[in-house]
């Protein structure tokens, strides 16, 4: 009979053989449901159901805007912004926007200042 784990962050886990994730990384936002089906095997999973929003009470000094000219991937906006692609889906979440496969160019994004980011992913990796 297995049984589930129901809730675990990923660099929580004992298991030697999970690799620990970096904090800057999307995947920190989820639990990792854990099945042991055996005392020799367990099953690793996401639970993509978790979401994080991003409060609208921030301090509107954490906050810049960088207007963009032509279509850009986040990945290369966080690089651009954060000298990291790992932090497109703060941008994401920040910008809420209609198409979420790349920014739109001829408009206007609000991202995190650098000096925040920090702060802001520790609140988000200890929740929960």
């Amino acid at each position: 009979m297995s049984t589930i784990n129901n809730g675990i962050k990923q660099n929580n886990l004992k298991d030697r053989g999970i690799p620990s994730l970096d904090p800057t990384l999307y995947e920190n936002i989820f639990k990792v449901n854990v099945i042991k089906k055996d005392a020799e095997s367990s099953y690793y999973f996401y639970n993509t159901l978790n979401s994080i929003n991003i409060p609208e009470g921030i301090n509107k000094e954490a906050y810049d805007e960088i207007p963009l000219r032509y279509d850009t991937p986040w990945t290369t906006l966080s690089y651009k912004l954060y000298k990291s692609i790992d932090l497109w889906w703060l941008l994401v979440l920040v910008n809420k926007p209609d198409y979420i496969f790349m920014a739109k160019g001829g408009k206007d994004y609000k991202f995190i200042k650098p000096h925040y980011v920090n702060r802001i992913i520790s609140k988000i990796n200890n929740i929960g």
